[in-house]
Protein backbone atom coordinates (compact mmCIF):
# COMPACT_ATOMS: atom_id res chain seq x y z
CA UNK A 1 0.00 0.00 0.00
CA UNK A 2 1.03 3.52 -0.57
CA UNK A 3 1.38 4.90 2.93
CA UNK A 4 -1.35 7.32 3.90
CA UNK A 5 1.04 10.29 4.14
CA UNK A 6 2.15 9.54 0.57
CA UNK A 7 -1.48 9.56 -0.55
CA UNK A 8 -2.00 12.89 1.19
CA UNK A 9 1.08 14.32 -0.53
CA UNK A 10 -0.11 13.01 -3.88
CA UNK A 11 -3.49 14.65 -3.31
CA UNK A 12 -1.79 17.93 -2.45
CA UNK A 13 0.26 17.79 -5.65
CA UNK A 14 -2.63 16.82 -7.90
CA UNK A 15 -5.00 19.42 -6.46
CA UNK A 16 -2.27 22.05 -6.05
CA UNK A 17 -3.05 22.37 -2.35
CA UNK A 18 -0.46 23.90 -0.06
CA UNK A 19 -1.57 22.85 3.41
CA UNK A 20 -2.90 19.87 5.30
CA UNK A 21 -5.64 22.15 6.60
CA UNK A 22 -6.93 22.54 3.03
CA UNK A 23 -6.66 18.78 2.50
CA UNK A 24 -8.65 18.16 5.69
CA UNK A 25 -11.40 20.49 4.46
CA UNK A 26 -11.45 18.82 1.05
CA UNK A 27 -11.77 15.38 2.61
CA UNK A 28 -14.29 16.45 5.27
CA UNK A 29 -11.92 15.55 8.10
CA UNK A 30 -10.77 17.47 11.14
CA UNK A 31 -7.26 18.88 10.96
CA UNK A 32 -6.35 16.86 14.07
CA UNK A 33 -7.53 13.58 12.52
CA UNK A 34 -5.53 14.26 9.40
CA UNK A 35 -2.48 15.09 11.51
CA UNK A 36 -2.91 11.85 13.49
CA UNK A 37 -3.21 9.82 10.26
CA UNK A 38 -0.15 11.51 8.77
CA UNK A 39 1.98 10.84 11.86
CA UNK A 40 0.76 7.24 12.12
CA UNK A 41 -0.85 7.76 15.54
CA UNK A 42 -4.16 6.43 14.20
CA UNK A 43 -5.19 4.32 11.24
CA UNK A 44 -7.52 6.16 8.85
CA UNK A 45 -11.12 5.04 9.16
CA UNK A 46 -13.13 3.81 6.18
CA UNK A 47 -14.62 7.26 5.62
CA UNK A 48 -11.20 8.90 5.33
CA UNK A 49 -9.91 6.11 3.08
CA UNK A 50 -12.95 6.33 0.84
CA UNK A 51 -12.74 10.11 0.55
CA UNK A 52 -9.06 10.09 -0.41
CA UNK A 53 -9.57 7.15 -2.80
CA UNK A 54 -12.33 9.02 -4.61
CA UNK A 55 -10.26 12.20 -4.80
CA UNK A 56 -7.35 10.23 -6.29
CA UNK A 57 -9.52 8.08 -8.59
CA UNK A 58 -8.56 4.93 -6.70
CA UNK A 59 -10.86 2.02 -5.92
CA UNK A 60 -12.14 2.78 -2.39
CA UNK A 61 -12.85 -0.86 -1.59
CA UNK A 62 -9.36 -1.93 -2.64
CA UNK A 63 -7.76 0.84 -0.56
CA UNK A 64 -9.83 -0.04 2.52
CA UNK A 65 -9.01 -3.74 2.13
CA UNK A 66 -5.31 -3.02 1.64
CA UNK A 67 -5.07 -0.81 4.72
CA UNK A 68 -7.05 -3.24 6.87
CA UNK A 69 -4.88 -6.13 5.66
CA UNK A 70 -1.84 -4.27 6.98
CA UNK A 71 -3.22 -2.75 10.16
CA UNK A 72 -5.85 -5.11 11.60
CA UNK A 73 -4.57 -6.31 15.00
CA UNK A 74 -6.72 -9.48 15.06
CA UNK A 75 -4.88 -12.26 13.19
CA UNK A 76 -8.04 -13.90 11.81
CA UNK A 77 -9.48 -10.60 10.58
CA UNK A 78 -6.14 -9.59 9.09
CA UNK A 79 -6.09 -12.87 7.12
CA UNK A 80 -9.62 -12.15 5.90
CA UNK A 81 -8.61 -8.66 4.70
CA UNK A 82 -5.49 -10.00 2.96
CA UNK A 83 -7.57 -12.57 1.07
CA UNK A 84 -10.21 -9.98 0.28
CA UNK A 85 -7.60 -7.54 -1.01
CA UNK A 86 -6.17 -10.21 -3.31
CA UNK A 87 -9.65 -10.53 -4.81
CA UNK A 88 -10.45 -6.84 -5.24
CA UNK A 89 -7.04 -5.20 -5.46
CA UNK A 90 -6.52 -6.02 -9.11
CA UNK A 91 -9.84 -4.45 -10.18
CA UNK A 92 -8.29 -1.01 -10.27
CA UNK A 93 -5.76 -2.23 -12.85
CA UNK A 94 -8.06 -4.06 -15.25
CA UNK A 95 -10.21 -1.27 -16.70
CA UNK A 96 -7.25 1.01 -17.53
CA UNK A 97 -5.43 -1.97 -19.05
CA UNK A 98 -8.36 -2.75 -21.34
CA UNK A 99 -8.78 0.90 -22.31
CA UNK A 100 -5.06 1.16 -22.98
CA UNK A 101 -5.11 -1.88 -25.27
CA UNK A 102 -8.04 -0.45 -27.21
CA UNK A 103 -6.59 3.07 -27.47
CA UNK A 104 -3.08 1.93 -28.40
CA UNK A 105 -4.56 -0.04 -31.25
CA UNK A 106 -6.60 2.99 -32.37
CA UNK A 107 -9.86 1.27 -31.54
CA UNK A 108 -13.06 2.66 -30.14
CA UNK A 109 -13.65 1.63 -26.54
CA UNK A 110 -16.86 -0.38 -26.31
CA UNK A 111 -19.56 1.21 -24.23
CA UNK A 112 -22.46 -0.40 -22.48
CA UNK A 113 -25.45 0.77 -20.50
CA UNK A 114 -24.45 -1.51 -17.66
CA UNK A 115 -21.65 -0.82 -15.22
CA UNK A 116 -19.54 -3.67 -16.56
CA UNK A 117 -18.55 -4.78 -20.01
CA UNK A 118 -19.32 -8.32 -21.00
CA UNK A 119 -16.67 -10.50 -22.50
CA UNK A 120 -18.89 -10.71 -25.58
CA UNK A 121 -18.96 -6.85 -25.88
CA UNK A 122 -15.18 -6.79 -26.02
CA UNK A 123 -14.87 -9.67 -28.49
CA UNK A 124 -17.56 -8.13 -30.75
CA UNK A 125 -15.64 -4.85 -30.75
CA UNK A 126 -12.38 -6.64 -31.55
CA UNK A 127 -13.93 -8.58 -34.43
CA UNK A 128 -15.56 -5.46 -35.96
CA UNK A 129 -12.27 -3.57 -36.18
CA UNK A 130 -10.25 -3.12 -39.37
CA UNK A 131 -7.55 -4.42 -39.36
CA UNK A 132 -8.46 -7.06 -36.80
CA UNK A 133 -6.73 -7.38 -33.45
CA UNK A 134 -3.81 -9.75 -33.28
CA UNK A 135 -4.33 -13.19 -31.79
CA UNK A 136 -1.96 -12.23 -28.93
CA UNK A 137 -4.17 -9.28 -27.95
CA UNK A 138 -7.28 -11.45 -28.01
CA UNK A 139 -5.49 -13.96 -25.75
CA UNK A 140 -4.53 -11.20 -23.29
CA UNK A 141 -8.12 -9.98 -23.09
CA UNK A 142 -9.36 -13.55 -22.79
CA UNK A 143 -7.13 -13.99 -19.76
CA UNK A 144 -9.02 -11.14 -18.10
CA UNK A 145 -12.38 -12.75 -18.80
CA UNK A 146 -13.30 -13.54 -15.22
CA UNK A 147 -11.51 -10.64 -13.61
CA UNK A 148 -13.77 -9.95 -10.66
CA UNK A 149 -16.79 -8.77 -12.58
CA UNK A 150 -15.06 -6.11 -14.65
CA UNK A 151 -15.41 -8.40 -17.64
CA UNK A 152 -18.14 -11.01 -17.34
Amino acid sequence: MAKFPELLDRLKRERKINSDNQVAKLLGLSRQSLCDYRKGHHTPDDYALTRIALELSLDPLALIAEVRAETEPDKEKRAFWRDFFRRVGHRALIAPLICGVFLSAGLEIPTANAKTLTYQDIIRTIIRQEPPFSLATIQILSGLRHADGIIT
